[in-house]
C-alpha cells in the first residue's frame, strides 16, 4: 500500500512538474518576444533555463512513473485514456526533440552574439509561436486525461 501510494505520490508531482516546466517555459518566452531591447530579453531568456529542465526531468519520470501506475493500479495499458496521454507525451518529446532543441540554441547563440534583430526573428516565428501553444495545450490535455481517465468507447 505505501509502494502504491508514494508512486502515485511521484507520477502526480512529475506531472505538476511537467505542466509547470512546459507553462513556465513558454510565459519567459512570450515575456521575451515582447521585451523592449535585447538585455531586457537576454534576461527573460535566461529566466527559461530553470524550466527547460524542470520539463526534460519531469518527461520520463512522468513516463515511467505512469507505467509502474498502471501496473499497481490494474489499468490497462489498451484503454484509450492510457494509449491517448502516451501519444500527447511522444508528440511533447518530439516538439521537444525536433523543434526547441534545433531553434532554442539558435536563439541563444543571437542573443550571446548580440544580433538581437536574428533573435527576435527566430522567437517570433508565426510557427514557433503556434508550436509553443500546441505544446501548452497539449501539456494540460495529459493532465486531464489522467485525473479524469474517460473510458471512451467502453
Amino acid at each position: 500500500m505505501l509502494l502504491t501510494q508514494a508512486v502515485l505520490f511521484v507520477h502526480i508531482v512529475s506531472a505538476i512538474v511537467l505542466l509547470a516546466g512546459v507553462l513556465g517555459g513558454h510565459i519567459v518566452g512570450a515575456v521575451a518576444r515582447r521585451a523592449p531591447d535585447l538585455e531586457h530579453r537576454r534576461g527573460a531568456v535566461a529566466l527559461g533555463t530553470p524550466f527547460e529542465r524542470m520539463t526534460t526531468v519531469a518527461v520520463p519520470l512522468t513516463i515511467v512513473s505512469g507505467l509502474v501506475t498502471l501496473t499497481l493500479f490494474g489499468y490497462a495499458i489498451t484503454d484509450l485514456w492510457v494509449l491517448a496521454s502516451g501519444l500527447v507525451n511522444l508528440v511533447i518529446v518530439a516538439i521537444q526533440v525536433f523543434f526547441w532543441n534545433r531553434i532554442g540554441p539558435q536563439v541563444h547563440d543571437a542573443l550571446a552574439r548580440g544580433d538581437d534583430a536574428t533573435a527576435v526573428v527566430l522567437m517570433r516565428d508565426p510557427r514557433a509561436v503556434a508550436i509553443g501553444r500546441l505544446e501548452v495545450a497539449l501539456a494540460f490535455v495529459i493532465v486531464a486525461l489522467m485525473v479524469f481517465r474517460p473510458g471512451w468507447l467502453g
